[in-house]
């Protein structure tokens, strides 16, 4: 039965995204690239978000905590608390992630048992205050891995070499809780174990947009025939103009004051999020109230401009990533 739990681990390891487990808190599910050890359950989870954590990668023995060497990383970050059955022991579940991971194409970077090797402090290391997955009372974030109330404790640093889409790295500490009463009630005489993934990409930008001034704006448009703007923000699925606009709004009025001949298409664009008549309505939307706010706060003649809506129709980018989607949502002037 136990050897059948190991294959059963490895063909789920291979898989990719899992369900959520009735026992998990909410909102709490598997990383899409390694599932959970059979029976466990999700007991504190944080969600997928760009963070930076630094690993211990060597341990000088010492009676402070001293890691002469460690790893940074940026990126996607996943964190989630495992709790483990009851008759699991803390080397079988150690021993299975180890050689699924093995695997898959990870390479285990780092090591350490036990407080002569990790570390006496070690669980306050690897389980910080700015590292904790969310959803734990303060009495747990105190006692969970920490070396008056466990029994063992065991810790790897895993790592895949992924040139195109960027590292990952993968973290798991594992302890086995004693029946200390400082320890919360679950996790009593059982395994708890904190798995940390980085999927390490480069910082998202383009988030802060620079006006482009009114003589920019009138070499794009003579250039190519017209000029994105990204700086012309609106309310999430809304047509409503925000107040960080007005820089854009103002420029673009200066341009057709300098040239009064000069008669444009504002044409509004979103990514391919939504059904595709929604979008075209909202970007139709978007359109008319730049046109409208150029008309009534800055006194440009209506005939000079007429809205447009394509919506998702002429992508600049992949819709596919967060990237793409944002260089797909902007407003564009179009000479007439």
């Amino acid at each position: 039965m136990r050897v059948l739990s190991h294959c059963l681990f490895i063909l789920l390891l291979s898989f990719s995204a899992f369900g959520q487990n009735p026992s998990d808190v909410k909102g709490a599910k598997d990383h899409p690239m390694i599932s959970r050890f059979p029976g466990a359950v999700i007991r504190a989870y944080s969600p997928p978000r760009y963070d930076e954590a630094e690993f211990p990668f060597k341990y000088e023995k010492s009676f402070t905590l001293s890691f002469s060497k460690t790893i940074h990383t940026e990126g996607k970050i996943t964190r989630i608390l495992y709790l483990f059955p009851k008759d699991v022991s803390l080397l079988e579940v150690y021993r299975n992630y180890e050689r699924a991971l093995k695997q898959k194409g990870f390479s285990i970077l780092y090591w350490c048992r036990g407080k002569d090797g990790c570390g006496v402090q070690f669980g306050d290391y690897i389980f910080a205050k700015n590292r904790q997955p969310e959803g734990l009372y303060y009495s747990e974030r105190e006692a969970l891995f920490k070396d008056a109330f466990i029994k063992d404790l065991r810790y790897f640093l895993a790592k895949l070499n992924r040139p195109e889409k960027g590292d990952v790295y993968v973290s798991l500490t594992l302890a086995y809780q004693n029946n200390d009463s400082s320890n919360p009630n679950w996790a009593r005489n059982r395994v708890v174990g904190y798995l940390e993934v980085v999927e390490t990409k480069p910082i998202p930008t383009g988030k802060v947009n620079v006006s482009l001034t009114p003589k920019q704006m009138a070499q794009a448009i003579q250039s190519t025939g017209h000029v994105a703007l990204y700086n012309i923000y609106f309310d999430f699925n809304k047509a409503d103009l925000k107040p960080e606009s007005e820089p854009a709004l103002k420029a673009i009025a200066q341009l057709m004051k300098q040239d009064p001949n000069l008669k444009l298409y504002v044409v509004g664009h979103t990514d391919a999020q939504g059904t595709l008549a929604y979008n075209l309505e909202l970007s139709k939307r978007r359109a008319q109230a730049v046109v409208d706010a150029l008309v009534k706060r800055y006194g440009i003649p209506a005939a000079r401009l007429q809205p447009y809506g394509v919506g998702p129709l002429a992508p600049v980018a992949s819709n596919d990533t967060d990237e793409g989607r944002a260089k797909n949502r902007r407003v564009e002037l179009v000479k007439q």
